[in-house]
Formats: C-alpha cells, structure tokens, sequence
C-alpha cells in the first residue's frame, strides 16, 4: 500500500504490556481481572484524542496459573498486565513513561485487589508500542490496527485481495471485516475461500 495511502488512514490506540514472573501466590486475585480508573471518560480521551500517556491508567491482567498452576513452580505465578496507551503519533518519553505506569500498576494492584508484589517480580519483559512497531511491522506500533470508526468498518474496511497486484491476499486486523482474534481468523477463512475460487 502506497505511504500516502497508509497515513490516510486512522490508526488504532497501543499497548504497553508488562510480563512478570512474580514469587507470590496471589491471593484475591483471579484468572482475569481488570481495573477501570475513576475517570474512565479523562483516561480514554488521553489516549485517544490528546495521544499522551494515561495520568491514571485503567488495565487488565491475566494470570494463567490461577487456572493452571503447572506453568509456575509451587507458590509462585506468571502474570500478564496490558495497559492501553496511545499509539506512536505522540511526542512520548516511554522511558519514563513505562517507570511511571509501571509504579502506578503496582500501586493500584495493592490498593484495589490487596496484592503487593512490589519487591517480588523476579523476571520481567516489557512489550511496548514501539515494538508492535519493530517486531510485527504494525505501522506507528497500533497493537489492534486501524480503528474502528464507521469509515473503516464493514464495507469501508480495505479488502482482502489487492485491485493492484494479482493473487496478493490481505489477512489481519486492518482489513475485511475487522480486529480481534475472532474477527482475524474470520478473516482467513474468507481468504482462504477466495483464494479456492479463485484458483
């Protein structure tokens, strides 16, 4: 797709993903759990509309031991923490971003569920928007593609076989019909449909 083309369209927010490894069992916490800020409606519109980092960030954690404690040793836990953030069309230090929103996870994770596991993360990987940028070629690091607004959903979404270039196919969040896992392997199915009739 022509450079032009591609910044026509309107990128999706980010994420900032923090992988822990924590030596605690976690109690009171369950498979999923998900912390809204008290200003939900302050935290979206810093992400989406002043493109900075969240001053009260809303996040999601995942901790598949609760579950299955076998991908732990005994008493301890694997834990997944996404935080919505804005895409790389803002002028951020994510240096000091991640530190901050970090620390507030942390925070928060004492506050509202009871857990301190401060001093207790023993292995750490940080995923951030720039490398949903670096790693999966995912233009200015958008973790979801490009947004849904009407323009660029169902019929408006770009197609999944190129007007330009024969038998070049398109499978993914940014195109027909949309993100989301169920929705991108949707998306395969319907290519791989159109490549069987069209062989």
């Amino acid at each position: 797709m022509p450079d032009e083309k591609l910044e026509s369209f309107k990128q999706a927010s980010s994420a900032l993903l923090f992988y822990w490894g924590v030596d605690d069992e976690c109690k009171g916490m369950l498979h999923h759990n998900v912390y809204l800020c008290k200003d939900f409606k302050k935290n979206l519109d810093e992400i989406f509309h002043e493109k900075v980092l969240p001053h009260d960030p809303s996040f999601y954690t995942y901790i598949p031991t609760k579950t299955d404690p076998s991908l732990a040793p005994k008493g301890k836990n694997v834990f997944y923490v996404l935080v919505p953030v804005p895409n790389l069309l803002t002028k951020t230090n994510w240096e000091k971003g991640i530190a901050k929103i970090k620390g507030q996870v942390l925070k928060r994770l004492k506050s509202e569920f009871g857990l301190d596991i401060s001093g207790k993360i023993k292995t750490e990987t940080i995923f951030t928007p720039k490398d949903f940028e670096t790693k999966f070629n995912l233009h200015n690091g958008s973790a979801f593609g490009l947004s849904h607004h009407f323009f660029q959903s169902g019929y408006f979404r770009p197609s999944n076989k190129s007007k330009d270039i024969k038998n070049l196919y398109f499978v993914g969040a940014s195109t027909y019909p949309g993100g989301g896992i169920p929705m991108v392997t949707l998306s395969a199915k319907l290519v791989t449909e159109r490549i069987m009739k069209d062989a």
